[in-house]
C-alpha cells in the first residue's frame, strides 16, 4: 500500500521503497471543469528520469 499525502494545490506525494532505496514521488494532475482528469504526471527522482512521466486520457 502507498499512502498519498497532499503536497500542494493539485499535487500529492508518496514515499516508496524501490530497489532497496526510499524515494519520494509526486503525482500532479489536471482536472477539467466537468470533473475529468485529462492528464496525470508522475515525478520521480532525477536518477530515474529527469522528466515527469505523463499519462493522458485516450478518447
Amino acid at each position: 500500500d502507498i499512502q498519498l499525502g497532499h503536497h500542494h494545490y493539485n499535487i500529492f506525494s508518496a514515499e516508496v521503497e524501490l530497489f532497496q532505496m526510499k524515494m519520494s514521488l509526486l503525482f500532479a494532475y489536471e482536472m477539467s471543469v466537468s470533473g475529468e482528469f485529462p492528464s496525470l504526471q508522475l515525478h520521480v527522482p532525477a536518477m530515474l528520469s529527469t522528466q515527469p512521466l505523463a499519462f493522458k486520457k485516450i478518447k
